[in-house]
C-alpha cells in the first residue's frame, strides 16, 4: 500500500551513509532541515523542482541524484545513521507559483570568512557550514557578493530571481540558481501590441462622444523626443558607475522607433510605450562590443480618477538587451567575453527610472482637450488596446461606447527559421512580456517575445520546465518575436524568428 499522497508522485529513492554522531542538513523551501538518526519518512518541500539535492553530513557536503525531477524528499535515518531518501513530485496547484532549478556554481571562500550579499529582504550573512534560500530584489543574470572585504560575482546564462546558497564546513559555496514560473512587475503583462494609440472619451450628460484617434502614441511620441537627453544621460551615469567594464558613448532612438502597447489589470489602466534599437558602444578587456536594448516606459493609470488624467505609477525599464561584436574582426573575441560581460547586461537591465513626475505634467496638459473641469470624476477602461473615458458629470452617468476596431494583425518581418527536436509532450519557453513560462504541446503553436535573440527552451514535464533538459536556441541579431510550431506526431520543433515590426 503506497502512503504517498495523491497529489505527490514517487519518483525514485536511493540510499546513504552518515554517522550516526552527525545530522543530515539540507535546504528546504522554509529553512534548513536537520535529521538526527531514528526519524522515519520525514518528508519536506524543497525550494524547487530539480535533480540532485546537496545535503551534509556534519560538515562534508554530498548530493544524491535522481533521473526523475523532484522537489519533494522524504527521509528515513536508522540509529547507525544511515538514510533512506524517497524522492517525491508534488503538482503544482492552481495557487502555487512554484520555482525552477536552472543552473549552479560553485565559488571559493575561507571558512574564516562571511560571506555576504543582498536579498529581497534585506543583507544576507552566511558563516561556514550554513545555508539559505532567498529570493532576490529582482530577476537578473548576475549575483555580487562579497568574501569577507573582497567583492566577487556569480553569473548564470538563465535570469534567475531566487538563490540557494550553501557552504561546507571548509567555506566552499555551491550556488543553485532559480526562476519562479511567474513573475509580475511593471513590465510585465498582458498587452495588445503596435496600437495607434486611439481615446475614446464619452461624456454622457452633453451627449457628446470625444474620438481621438491616434492621440495617445502622439502625446507620448512628443514626450519622449522632449524628455530622450534626460534619459540618455541618466542611464550613461547608471552605467558608468561600474568600473568593470566602460561605456564611450549611448544613442537612445527618437519616437520613430517606437511603439505603443494597452492592456488592463483589476484596478488599472497599463500603457508601455517601447523605443526599439538604442545602442551604446561598451569595452572590457580590450574587448569592443556594440549593444543595442530597449526602453519601455510603462505607466499604471487608475480606472477611476478625477480630471485630469494622472498616472499613479511611471517606470522607464531597459529590456531586451544584446551584445555584438563592434566590427567583424571583433565578432570572434565578442563570443568568448560575453561570458565575463554579465555585468553590463545585468546593470543595464536593471536600471529603472522613476518618470511619475513628468509623464503627469503631459497627460495635465493633454487633459485639456477633454470636455470637462477639474476634479470632474472619469472612469478609464481599455477594449481591443482603445483606451475609453467616461466622464462622469453626474454620478449616475454611464457610458455606451462603440465596438473598438479589433486591432490589426501585426505583420512582422521574418528574419529567419531553424528546427529542434524534443521527443516529450510539452515544451516550454519563456515569455518575458508576460513574464511567465509557457507550455507548448505537440500539435501547437505558440507567439513568444524572447528577451534576447539567444534563448533557453525546455524539453520535456508536464508541469513545470524540466531544469535537466535545458536547450537554447539563437535567431539572428534583431530577434523579438519567435513563433514555436510543434509537430502532433513526432519530436519535431520550428522556430521562427521575427522582428518587432
Amino acid at each position: 500500500m503506497s502512503l504517498v499522497s495523491a497529489s505527490e508522485t514517487k519518483v525514485g529513492d536511493t540510499k546513504d551513509a552518515c554517522d550516526k554522531s552527525n545530522r543530515v542538513k539540507f535546504q528546504t523551501s522554509s529553512g534548513t532541515a536537520s535529521v538526527p538518526p531514528n526519524v522515519s519518512g520525514k518528508e519536506f518541500d524543497l525550494p524547487g523542482l530539480t535533480r540532485e539535492i546537496t545535503w551534509y553530513c556534519g560538515s562534508s557536503r554530498e548530493r544524491s541524484a535522481n533521473d526523475t525531477p523532484f522537489n519533494k524528499v522524504k527521509i528515513s535515518r536508522a540509529s547507525n545513521g544511515a538514510i533512506q531518501w524517497t524522492f517525491l513530485k508534488v503538482a503544482a496547484q492552481a495557487s502555487d507559483n512554484p520555482q525552477t532549478q536552472l543552473g549552479n556554481s560553485r565559488d571559493a571562500c575561507d571558512a574564516s570568512r562571511v560571506v555576504t550579499f543582498t536579498a529581497k529582504d534585506g543583507p544576507v550573512s552566511l558563516k561556514a557550514g550554513q545555508s539559505v534560500f532567498k529570493e532576490l530584489p529582482t530577476m537578473t543574470r548576475e549575483l555580487s557578493w562579497k568574501c569577507g572585504d573582497s567583492k566577487e560575482r556569480v553569473a548564470n546564462p538563465n535570469a534567475f530571481d531566487f538563490i540557494q546558497a550553501e557552504r561546507a564546513g571548509n567555506g566552499a559555496i555551491q550556488w543553485y540558481f532559480y526562476r519562479t514560473m511567474s513573475v509580475q512587475d511593471d513590465s510585465t503583462g498582458n498587452y495588445v501590441d503596435m496600437v495607434p494609440g486611439d481615446i475614446v472619451i464619452q461624456a454622457p450628460a452633453v451627449k457628446k462622444t470625444l474620438p481621438l484617434p491616434g492621440f495617445l502614441k502622439q502625446q507620448l511620441d512628443t514626450f519622449w523626443d522632449t524628455n530622450l537627453k534626460d534619459v540618455q544621460a541618466e542611464i550613461l551615469k547608471s552605467l558608468q558607475g561600474d568600473k568593470r567594464f566602460t561605456i564611450s558613448s549611448l544613442t537612445l532612438s527618437p519616437s520613430g522607433q517606437a511603439e505603443l502597447r494597452v492592456g488592463e489589470n483589476k484596478d488599472n489602466v497599463l500603457v508601455k510605450y517601447v523605443v526599439h534599437q538604442n545602442t551604446a558602444a561598451v569595452s572590457k578587456s580590450g574587448v569592443n562590443f556594440r549593444a543595442t536594448f530597449d526602453i519601455e516606459l510603462v505607466m499604471f493609470l487608475p480606472r477611476p480618477q478625477t480630471l485630469p488624467v494622472q498616472a499613479k505609477r511611471a517606470t522607464a525599464f531597459v529590456h531586451h538587451f544584446e551584445l555584438h561584436g563592434a566590427s567583424t574582426g571583433d565578432d570572434f573575441l565578442a563570443a568568448f567575453a560575453k561570458s565575463r560581460i554579465h555585468a553590463v547586461e545585468t546593470n543595464t537591465n536593471n536600471f529603472t527610472k522613476d518618470v511619475k513626475d513628468k509623464v503627469n505634467d503631459a497627460l495635465k496638459k493633454a487633459s485639456e482637450q477633454i470636455p470637462a473641469p477639474a476634479g470632474t470624476p472619469m472612469v478609464l477602461d481599455a477594449s481591443l488596446g482603445t483606451v475609453q473615458g467616461c466622464v462622469k458629470l453626474q454620478a449616475s452617468d454611464t457610458c455606451t461606447f462603440p465596438r473598438p476596431a479589433v486591432p490589426r494583425v501585426v505583420a512582422r518581418k521574418t528574419l529567419d527559421t531553424s528546427r529542434d527536436q524534443c521527443g516529450e509532450s510539452r515544451i516550454w519557453i519563456w515569455d518575458y512580456q508576460r513574464g511567465n513560462f509557457v507550455p507548448v504541446d505537440k500539435g501547437g503553436n505558440a507567439l513568444i517575445e524572447v528577451d534576447n535573440q539567444r534563448f533557453e527552451w525546455f524539453c520535456g514535464d508536464n508541469s513545470q520546465p524540466d531544469p535537466k533538459n535545458d536547450e537554447w536556441a539563437t535567431g539572428p541579431e534583431g530577434t523579438y518575436f519567435v513563433r514555436v510550431t510543434r509537430n502532433a506526431n513526432t519530436g519535431q520543433i520550428d522556430w521562427t524568428f521575427q522582428s518587432w515590426h
